[in-house]
């Protein structure tokens, strides 16, 4: 036993669930050099898949709930690049991201760069912003923590980005 949790990276007690390990190993053939850990009320392993960094989550029960796959800025689909040029016009897209939860369509995470300010959009296929985040100036930001400049938007999203 205390093999197979040095082997995850999980501390006494931690050990990922066998059914998110069977899950895992189904779902992602080509994975290489995996390191998992605990996040609250999660276990996420970050691997390669096909040379593409790529995570996974699931619960404490080894259920399967979210994968986030990085993919090329050149990548993105024509419709989310041109959405977010449509919002963004001096934006240079940095980095992107497919995201795929559970039963719902897949959405994108692509991180831009607009008038020195970095920002993280997630997007429908269409390109409908569901959520930006904006960076603060010192690179913290994110989800999570007080003062993380997150917006949540519905459909309207906020007098900023019309």
């Amino acid at each position: 036993m205390f093999l197979t949790l040095m082997a995850f990276g999980l501390g006494y007690g931690q050990a990922v669930p066998a059914s998110a390990k069977a899950d895992f190993a189904t779902r992602f053939p080509n994975a290489t050099d995996a390191k998992w850990e605990k996040e609250g009320k999660l276990f996420e392993a970050h691997f390669k898949e096909n040379g593409n960094g790529t995570s996974v989550e699931y619960d404490l029960q080894g259920k399967w709930m979210t994968t986030e796959r990085r993919i090329p800025a050149s990548e993105i689909p024509a419709k989310i690049a041109e959405s977010l040029k449509a919002k963004y016009p001096t934006a240079t897209f940095v980095a992107a991201e497919t995201v795929q939860k559970g039963t719902a369509a897949m959405q994108y995470e692509v991180m831009v760069k607009d008038k020195g300010k970095m920002m993280e959009i997630l997007t429908d296929a269409s390109g409908k912003v569901l959520k930006t985040v904006h960076e603060k100036a010192n690179g913290s930001g994110g989800e999570g923590g007080s003062g993380s400049g997150e917006d949540k938007k519905g459909a309207e999203g906020s007098a900023e980005d019309k």
